[in-house]
């Protein structure tokens, strides 16, 4: 949609300077009255974004015709509150799709509220019940702001291990390094947790979505 309407701004201001550029008899002040009149048409047919190109291009064209831009002053704050309620309509139709997509996906996780823990995490249902403190094994999970996280435990043999890979035929992805700390690298007894946030782990679960066949 975005693409469409840019096209469609740029095909109505080419149009528009090629109509200005031939009439060749005109003076100065029809040129910038004629520019003003299919801005205010473009607002009438709502297309804002023409609009306010057509008046920047009236104001940077014609800075010398005063009385024309003082005329078409009324025209500005229009075209930009038509702008404002595309936009403001645009977000809530995305906010409604992202709504509706989190609902439905909604079915899948369970979430998990642990009072040792500073918040609860929301992970798929089958994992709910199964701590990563007794097996080895990686783990997704989501905090309850929506920021996906991973958590890799290792319940065998130490390897001191301070990032992930995954591999086939496809690349290689690894999660950043988190050097043991104590902290969000952990070793106690004989197991090793890691936690990878955000950006340190997400090339991970893009990778895994790219390639769910293999």
């Amino acid at each position: 949609m975005y693409n469409v309407a840019n096209k469609r701004t740029l095909l109505g201001v080419a149009m528009a300077m090629l109509l200005f550029s031939c009439g060749g008899k005109n003076t100065d002040t029809e040129r910038a009255e004629a520019i003003v009149n299919q801005a205010d048409s473009a607002i009438t047919a709502g297309d804002y974004d023409l609009a306010v190109t057509l008046l920047d291009t009236l104001k940077s064209r014609y800075p010398r015709e005063i009385k024309v831009q003082r005329g078409a002053m009324n025209l500005r704050p229009k075209a930009i509150e038509g702008q404002t309620i595309r936009q403001i309509e645009i977000t809530d139709s995305m906010l409604a799709a992202s709504s509706h997509r989190r609902d439905s996906m909604m079915n899948y996780f369970s979430f998990v509220n642990n009072p040792e823990l500073v918040e609860g995490y929301y992970v798929i249902k089958e994992y709910a019940n199964s701590s990563l403190f007794n097996r080895t094994g990686v783990e997704a999970r989501i905090t309850p702001e929506g920021e996906f996280y991973i958590i890799s435990s290792l319940n065998a043999k130490p390897v001191k291990h301070t990032s992930l890979s995954l591999k086939n035929q496809a690349g290689e992805v690894s999660t950043a390094t988190v050097d043991y700390d104590g902290d969000r690298n952990y070793r106690s007894g004989g197991t090793e947790m890691i936690t990878f946030v955000g950006a340190e782990c997400d090339t991970l679960g893009q990778f895994l979505t790219d390639n769910r066949g293999a």
